[in-house]
């Protein structure tokens, strides 16, 4: 029989990453504001 979703181990992540894909963006209409760039740890061009 299936467990409790209680007993499923479960980790919090240690980091999170911010990252712009300004190629995607362009394709659906997206105009991404220049600070948002500078804080994007990965800009995807």
């Amino acid at each position: 029989m299936v467990g409790e979703l209680d007993d499923l181990p479960a980790e919090l992540p240690l980091k999170f990453e911010f990252i712009i894909n300004l190629k995607t963006g362009k394709q659906i209409g997206l105009t991404v504001p220049p600070n948002m760039l500078v804080g994007a740890n990965r800009v995807i061009r």
